[in-house]
């Protein structure tokens, strides 16, 4: 639990109370008989002696104890998925009309409708090959598993319920599940491997049997290396929205109702505005994925529903709140929303939404015009996301969720100190 913090005689200082629960995560990727669980760094050349014994000590030891993380996924087999949706399939149900949702894709002004299994996809987009060179979509069975949880709650949520302290934590796993599994974190991910194995990976380096088989082509050895590295960036993706969870979990929430359906979604749907951006012009092509360096986060969650997240130090606000001006918020929001989307952009079939063409602010601001960055900079919030970040850095996997919902205010009295030495 936050601890009480005030500065004064009798000052009155908001104190943020975490709850922490088991939530039923997303299944982790599968490591059937731990023969492609994720290695750190990477590795070249033979192993000696001692690496050998250590090596052979861990899988002794990994024989007759289990340590995985909770939920693994352990099958024989997976269903093969030939297209995968880099944006949910129960979250595009929000926006549809009998399965339908109206899509913009590149070089065409009109829209087309397409069924919700046919949006926002790509070809085999987390499909995985293994050490053995098998190809296998546990991958995707771990992301089902997650909507198969958020799914009851994007729904309800959708039809007018509220966010409460569990609807939270399972949106707040959703959403930063969706923050990277879009092409933005797979296009950084990739460039961080060829840099690491452009340095790594020399002739003097490369073990000479790799460089016999690729006829002595260094380009050739380092691309098969970031082949090799590149299936980590799947356990990067889970490993990292299960601790990004809770970060998102500690913000403050409220729900933004539009009277009409004038929100619209993409394929990378979430936007984080940046701290230190007063007003945005030239609409940013590539999503930002650090909440904590981030004013203000906000999520389409249906045509008429926007979630706004926040670092001020007050209690969330469980019921959504009417916005009296429709157009203008959502426009905004529409206009950062499509700018951003890597193909496609969607909403809900029938009139088009609106998208703004001028300078934009933060919706934060426009709700709460002593909210600013001195404000998310002095937060208790983000002072409990952080910590809660050093305390996981160095964890695989975490089993538990953050969430804060209520923020309570406590009061210092201080004494007068006693005259006796």
């Amino acid at each position: 639990m936050a601890s009480a913090i005030a500065t004064g005689a009798g000052a009155a200082t908001p104190t943020p109370t975490p709850t922490v629960y088991r939530l039923t995560p997303m299944a982790s990727v599968s490591h059937p008989n731990n023969e492609d669980r994720p290695r750190a760094g990477l590795s070249f050349g033979r192993m000696n002696r001692k690496q050998r014994k250590v090596l052979a000590d861990r899988r002794r030891t990994h024989a007759v104890e289990v340590r995985q993380p909770r939920n693994v996924l352990d099958r024989a087999s997976y269903p093969k998925v030939k297209q995968g949706h880099i944006v949910a399939a129960t979250y595009q149900r929000n926006f549809a009309v009998d399965g339908l949702v109206a899509v913009h894709v590149p070089g065409r002004e009109d829209c087309v409708t397409l069924k919700v299994e046919n949006a926002g996809t790509r070809s085999r987009a987390y499909r995985r090959t293994r050490l053995d060179g098998t190809e296998i979509d546990d991958v995707e069975a771990s992301l089902a598993g997650m909507e198969d949880v958020a799914g009851p709650v994007l729904a309800a949520v959708a039809a007018g319920g509220t966010i409460t302290e569990q609807p939270k934590g399972k949106l707040a796993q959703f959403v930063a599940v969706q923050m990277l599994r879009g092409p933005m974190f797979f296009e950084t991910a990739r460039a961080i491997a060829i840099n690491q194995v452009q340095q790594a990976v020399t002739v003097q380096s490369a073990p000479a049997s790799a460089l016999a088989d690729a006829g002595g082509d260094i380009d050739a050895v380092r691309g098969r290396a970031v082949d090799r590295f590149w299936t980590l960036r799947f356990h990067d993706m889970i490993r990292g929205s299960q601790k990004l969870s809770s970060i998102l979990g500690c913000m403050r929430w409220r729900l933004l109702r539009f009277s009409a359906p004038v929100v619209a979604f993409s394929d990378q749907p979430v936007v984080l505005w940046p701290l230190a951006t007063q007003a945005i012009d030239t609409r940013p092509t590539k999503p930002m994925l650090g909440p904590v360096n981030a004013l203000e986060i906000r999520v389409p969650l249906s045509p008429h529903l926007i979630l706004l997240m926040t670092w001020d130090d007050l209690s969330d606000i469980p019921a959504p709140l009417p916005m009296p001006t429709p157009t203008l918020l959502a426009a905004d929001t529409n206009s950062l929303v499509i700018a951003q989307a890597d193909k496609q952009w969607m909403h809900e079939p029938g009139s088009e939404p609106p998208v703004a063409t001028r300078l934009l602010h933060p919706i934060s601001s426009a709700l709460d015009p002593a909210y600013d960055h001195r404000a998310v900079l002095r937060s208790l919030r983000r002072r409990t996301a952080q910590q809660y970040t050093d305390r996981v850095l160095g964890k695989s996997f975490v089993k538990r969720v953050q969430v804060i919902t209520d923020v309570q205010t406590a009061t210092r009295r201080t004494r007068r100190a006693s005259s006796r030495r």
